[in-house]
Order: C-alpha cells, then sequence, then structure tokens
C-alpha cells in the first residue's frame, strides 16, 4: 500500500471522526464517522461561521455550548490548537441533542490552509456522568471534600466543611468527630455541628465505650435506631447526646495509616432514621477525612525533617537561623538582647576515630539531650553538623544570664557517659556572642562572633566558655582583611620562595637538597612567614590554587639551576596540602609542570603530612602511588606528630621521613626527645627509609643525631631559608 492510499484508508477507517474546515468555517471534507456523528456529508452546506447563509453552526449546537464552541474554533486559528471541548449537535430541530467532544488544529500550509477536527462521540459517557450526578448526589460532596484534601486544605477547615456537607445532605441536626490525640482518658471531641458545639475540644470518650471500640476495633460502622432503648452502651443518661434530643445515630470509622483510628458520627431526633446508602455516605466522607489526616500527617513528618537534624532530632541549621532572626526582631521591639553560644565538642575526632562513628553517634545524641534539659523553654538548641551545637536565647537581660546558662551547658555535658560498655568523658568549648536590642548585629555576624569566640575557647585549653568581645572584634576585622589580602597577593603575585638547603650528616656535610617554602611578599608589611597567611587561605579555599604555584614554581628554579650547572643530582622538596594529596587530578598537574619545566622527576621531592594521611586514606594512597610510579621521592613531613602515622606506614610507597622539630630540640638533655627520636631511626632503618632531621639549631644537637644514624639535617645551625638568588653562593662557598 503506497502512502497515499494508507492516508486515505487511515482517514476514513479511524475510530473518531475527522473533519477538515476551510478557513471561513466550511466544511471541506468529513470521514464516514464525522458525517455520521453530525448527520451530514461534506456538501451539505454545514457551515461554522455565523452570518453566512445555509445552515449554520448556531442552527445544530445547543445554545448554550455555541459560545464555548465558537471560540475554541477562534483559538485553533489563533493559537494552532485547541480542545478537547465538549458541545451538543443535532440533526435537526425535531432531534435529540448528542454529545460531541472536538480537538482543533490548525494547519497553516502557505497555499492551502486548514483547519482539523477530530471529533468523538461522548453521549454515553455525558450520560452516565448527568445519571451519576444525579442519582449519587452525595458523591459529589465526597469528590469535592477530596478536592479540598488533595489541595491541602488544613485538617480543622476540612472537618468542619465535611461536618456541615454531612448535616446539609442527610438533613440531620447533629454531625461530630472524636479523634484520638493520645491521651489516656479517650478520644477528643474535634468537631460538632448542631450539637455539642460547645464541648469541642473538652468532652472525651473513652476508647473502651461499645460506641466507640465496636467501629474502631472493627474498622467499620455503627447504626442505632433508638439510644433511649439502647443498653449495650451503658445507661442512657451518660450519652450527651440523648440529653440534646438525638435518638438515632450512625458513625464510621476514621482509619488512618499515620494515626489512630477516630470516629465520625452523626445524629437524628427521629427514630430509626439511618438506612444502609446512609452509611455508605458516611464511610465515603471518613475515608476522605482520614486521607487529610494521613497528607497532613505526612506533611508535618516532611517539613519536621526539612528542618531538623536527623540523628539528634533537634532543629538544623535553617531553623536556627530562622529562630535567631526572629529573636533579634523581637528584642528590637522589646529592648532586649539575644544569646547565641556554639558548643563544640572537644577532640570529637579521637572519639569517631577510636572508637568508630556508632560510638560518634551516640555521644552526639546524648550531648543533645544533656544541651536541651538545661536550657530555657523559650532557649533554641540546634546543630550545625558534625559535632558543633548551637543555642539561641532571646531575651537576655545581661551578660550574666548568658554566661550563667553556659557554666551549666558545660557542667551538664562534662559527666561520664556509657558508650557500647565503656565509660567515655567529653567536653565542650563555648563561644558566646551577645547582640540584638539597639544594636544593628545580624544573625549571621553574631554566629560568626561566638565561632571566633569558641574557636579562641579551644586555643585556651578547651572544656571553658570564653565571650567575644570587642578585642576578638579587632582580630575579626584584621583576619577579614588580610583574607582579602591574601587573594590579591595570589592574584598580583605577590607570593615568593624561599630554599632550606638540607644537609648529608656524612663528612664533609655536603648539600643533598634543599626545602621550597612559601613566603609572602607584602607591598606594605614586607616578607610575611606563612603561618600569618596560611589558615586563612585554608579557611578561603585556596590551598589548591597556592599548592599549584608553589609546585610550578619549584619546578622551574629547580630546571634553571640544573641548567645553570652546577645543582647535578640535589633534589628539590616541595611541601603538599592535604587537599593536594586527595585531589585526583594532582598526577596530571604533576605531568605537565615536568612537561613544561624538563626537570628530571627524580630531582623532586613531595613533602605531606600525617594529618593528609589520615583524614582520607585510601584516596591518598591512590593519588601517593600514582606520583611515585612518575619517578618523584615522597617524603613525610613533622613525622611523629600524628597519631596514626604507623597505621598507615607500611602501606605507604615513601621513601623518606622528616623528624619534627620538636623532637630534635630537646636532643642532648632531654631523655624523652632522645627515646622518641631514636625509636624513629630504628623503625626507618627497619622499613629501609631515610630520615631527616628538622630544625637543628645547636652543634650537639647534630651529634646526637649523626651519632644515632640520621642521614641527613636541616636547621638555623646551617641556614635558615634564603631566597634564590643566595642558595648558589651558599652552597659554592661550602665548597
Amino acid at each position: 500500500m503506497d502512502r497515499a492510499a494508507w492516508l486515505e484508508y487511515v482517514f476514513e477507517q479511524g475510530p473518531n471522526g475527522v473533519a477538515l474546515l476551510n478557513l471561513d468555517g466550511s466544511v471541506r471534507e468529513l470521514n464516514q464517522v464525522a458525517a455520521e456523528l453530525t448527520g451530514r456529508s461534506a456538501g451539505s452546506g454545514l457551515n461554522l461561521e455565523l452570518g453566512v447563509q445555509g445552515l449554520g453552526v448556531q442552527d445544530l449546537v445547543h445554545p448554550d455550548d455555541l459560545e464555548e464552541c465558537l471560540l475554541s474554533l477562534s483559538s485553533t486559528l489563533t493559537l494552532g490548537s485547541s480542545g478537547p471541548v465538549d458541545f451538543r449537535i443535532r440533526d435537526n430541530e425535531d432531534s435529540d441533542w448528542r454529545w460531541l467532544r472536538a480537538w482543533g488544529t490548525y494547519i497553516p500550509d502557505p497555499v492551502d490552509p486548514v483547519v482539523h477536527l477530530l471529533l468523538a462521540d461522548v453521549s454515553a459517557i455525558r450520560a452516565t456522568i448527568s445519571q451519576l450526578a444525579e442519582a449519587h448526589h452525595q458523591q459529589s460532596l465526597v469528590a469535592g471534600l477530596g478536592d479540598d484534601a488533595l489541595g491541602g486544605m488544613a485538617v480543622d477547615t476540612l472537618l468542619v466543611k465535611a461536618l456541615e456537607a454531612v448535616v446539609r445532605t442527610l438533613k440531620v441536626p447533629f454531625a461530630g468527630v472524636l479523634l484520638d490525640d493520645g491521651h489516656p482518658d479517650g478520644l477528643i471531641l474535634a468537631g460538632a455541628i448542631g450539637r455539642l458545639e460547645n464541648q469541642v475540644g473538652i468532652y472525651r470518650r473513652p476508647r473502651t465505650h461499645m460506641a466507640v471500640s465496636q467501629p474502631l476495633r472493627e474498622r467499620g460502622l455503627l447504626l442505632s435506631g433508638d439510644l433511649t432503648t439502647e443498653t449495650r452502651w451503658g445507661p442512657v443518661s451518660e450519652n450527651p447526646l440523648v440529653g440534646e434530643g438525638i435518638v438515632s445515630i450512625a458513625a464510621a470509622a476514621i482509619e488512618t495509616r499515620t494515626a489512630p483510628p477516630g470516629l465520625l458520627s452523626v445524629g437524628s431526633d427521629q427514630h430509626d432514621y439511618f438506612g444502609p446508602e446512609d452509611l455508605t455516605f458516611l464511610e465515603s466522607i471518613a475515608n476522605v477525612v482520614a486521607g487529610a489526616i494521613d497528607a497532613d500527617n505526612t506533611l508535618q513528618t516532611v517539613r519536621h525533617s526539612s528542618l531538623h537534624d536527623s540523628l539528634s532530632g533537634l532543629p538544623n541549621r535553617a531553623l536556627v537561623l530562622d529562630r535567631l532572626q526572629q529573636a533579634l526582631v523581637q528584642s528590637s521591639r522589646r529592648g532586649s538582647q539575644v544569646g547565641v553560644l556554639i558548643c563544640d565538642v572537644d577532640q570529637f575526632k579521637f572519639v569517631n576515630d577510636g572508637m568508630g562513628h556508632a560510638a560518634g553517634d551516640i555521644v552526639l545524641r546524648v550531648i543533645a539531650d544533656r544541651l536541651r534539659d538545661e536550657v530555657r523553654p523559650e532557649d533554641t538548641v540546634g546543630r550545625f553538623g558534625g559535632d558543633e551545637f548551637v543555642v539561641v536565647c532571646p531575651d537576655i537581660s545581661d551578660v550574666d544570664e548568658v554566661t550563667s546558662i553556659a557554666r551549666r551547658l558545660a557542667t551538664a555535658v562534662s559527666p561520664s557517659t556509657n558508650v557500647l560498655g565503656a565509660p567515655l568523658v567529653v567536653t565542650v568549648s563555648i563561644g558566646i556572642s551577645i547582640g540584638g536590642g539597639s544594636g544593628e548585629e545580624t544573625a549571621a555576624e553574631l554566629l560568626r562572633e561566638a565561632d571566633a569566640a569558641m574557636y579562641h575557647a579551644k586555643a585556651e585549653g578547651r572544656n571553658r566558655w570564653v565571650l567575644f568581645d570587642n578585642e576578638m572584634r579587632s582580630f575579626a576585622s584584621r583576619r577579614l582583611t588580610l583574607a582579602g589580602e591574601v587573594r590579591r597577593a595570589i592574584n598580583n603575585d605577590e607570593l615568593v620562595l624561599h630554599y632550606q638547603p638540607v644537609l648529608s650528616t656524612a663528612a664533609p656535610q655536603s648539600v643533598v637538597g634543599v626545602e621550597a617554602l612559601v613566603r609572602w611578599q607584602h607591598p606594605e608589611r614586607g616578607l610575611v612567614s606563612p603561618g600569618v597567611f596560611l589558615g586563612i587561605a585554608t579557611e578561603m579555599g585556596l590551598l589548591l590554587e597556592i599548592g599549584e604555584w608553589v609546585l610550578n614554581a619549584s619546578a622551574m628554579q629547580a630546571a634553571a639551576w640544573v641548567e645553570a650547572g652546577w645543582w647535578g643530582q640535589r633534589w628539590m622538596a616541595i611541601n603538599l596540602a592535604p587537599t593536594q594529596v586527595v585531589d585526583p587530578e594532582l598526577p596530571v598537574l604533576i605531568d605537565r609542570v615536568v612537561e613544561l619545566s624538563g626537570i628530571d622527576p627524580r630531582l623532586l621531592r613531595l613533602e605531606l603530612t600525617e594529618e593528609s594521611l589520615v583524614d582520607d586514606s585510601h584516596l591518598a594512597l591512590g593519588v601517593i602511588e600514582a606520583i611515585r610510579r612518575r619517578g618523584l621521592g615522597i617524603s613525610i613531613d613533622d613525622f611523629g606528630t600524628g597519631y596514626s602515622s604507623l597505621a598507615y606506614l607500611k602501606r605507604l610507597p615513601v621513601d623518606m621521613l622528616k623528624l619534627d622539630q620538636s623532637f630534635v630540640s630537646g636532643l642532648g638533655h632531654d631523655r624523652n626527645d632522645e627515646a622518641i627520636a631514636s625509636a624513629v631511626m630504628g623503625m626507618a632503618a627497619a622499613l629501609g627509609l631515610t630520615v631527616v632531621a628538622e630544625g637543628v639549631e645547636t652543634p650537639r644537637q647534630f651529634e646526637v643525631l649523626r651519632d644515632m644514624g640520621c642521614e641527613m639535617v636541616q636547621g638555623f645551625l646551617y641556614t635558615p631559608a634564603l631566597p634564590a638568588d643566595q642558595v648558589a653562593s651558599w652552597i659554592a662557598a661550602r665548597g
């Protein structure tokens, strides 16, 4: 079958009517179904345009549907499509009306535009709908209530609307709802119309009462034609409806998924008033109410989850910020102040790493409960994440009040806690800020100030509280200024490298390499040490950028010294930031640096700290192995200052340890430092690793290290870190 024949077949044999109209509304062509539906043919003179001679749409379409029908046609021409639209049509004035449904599409052919109508007979459907609407008016009310429930109508409003519908439809003087709110005295009268309205929220019906327990137990219906003679539910005098003139009742259980069942009841002042059809209607209304209650409970659960921490159940960051902002607004009206306390668990990392995250979660839940128990009713305790809790205290009268709260919180947290069968004592460091009243502090500023005070508490020894003061504000301001300057320093190429030589302990003490150390050549302050700006750079997320610059600059400098002809096989040690060690792109960066500089990768040595190994050991191990395969040396810097180094040392492809200067400083007079240094030397020898001692400042320290078997040293005994142009002359001067 060719395409034309196939299209003609589809046009004629399809299940729906198809009409093609000219733009003036005249019918060009009808398929067989459309001709039967309209009672016309293409040549019958049928026209959908008013004012055209012949039989027009106004003669065929029901007057009530005419305007909508013409608007639909106009929409088709204007918007390109319309429908569906239902309208009634007849063959002539003596025939019956039948319902058609039409969809219109405008086909804007430049030569021969046409309107395509798809027609379907919906008379049977409309008749059924009409019959159901007439025969089951009650169900239409149920559907309307269902729409209200789905639309999110408040449960209290829906209950009133449902009771009004029941009273109006069943023509009864009473309808009420009993709901189980968990109270020991029974179900509460949550709504009533016509009778007992003054008892809503007051009257309770015991769960054991047969009028309640029977339908609830059976999840079904209840019917009584004469309450005045009803004895199965106890004395008639105890039924409040009898006293209100109600003599027959019907009830249906409100069966929910998220709450205990309730009861929907109606009452009449006529005996044997209710029949089975009334119970069916009542059951439908009860199901709608149950669905609304379930939907509301689900919504409340979702809202609660979005604003509360899943572990502790406390308000989360978003809710705490909202409460703090509200407290600040109220404080400006009342002239009071708002206190903010940030409580950070001391050394929580040791709990997680030493006992596992399950133990850490237990500790956090215990602390959350203890903090919540110690604050005032109007205070908010929230969890910002990790081991950080925030307390918002509105209406603070003075500093003493908020510091008293801090003291109670610290005391409440400190008692021993049984965690997985072992006693554990944890403490918190608390930072306090106070604002509001006539001040202009924002929520973010108060939190930032409390956070700064908390870090001061940590620095002062932990397990204490510190109040944010003007000195801290000045310090915070300086840090903010410094943060901006650090960003500009990177952009303005103000970073420089100095190099500290590393010497062999063998005679003569030749230079075996240098360590590249970053400095900041500030345009006004001069040379700034890394201890001043690297912490800020870490907070700003700039360490990767600085680390990339250091790696590039160090490799280029080493390549220049090699090309100068005097560098030989000395190596260049480059410090890696913890964020670099776990960066999967680091090996790619190293390849690019080696290619651009032309340096032999065996002359580069990367130094990483124990901290970077512990934070994400699996990822770090993969990155380090990729670097080692490229021929670079790997050193562990500040060895001995971490607490998990030995757990990873046997698995890491390192070839050098750098003994931290804190252990070197006591050599020659501190037996503990000597014991630690000696242990490191022995372990390194057993593992085939080289040891470099940092911070060597005295001949005695050098002698002890040499006698212990330490192969390399660096420190002020020889020279501080030098600018690049001084390194060559210093090395040459040593011969």
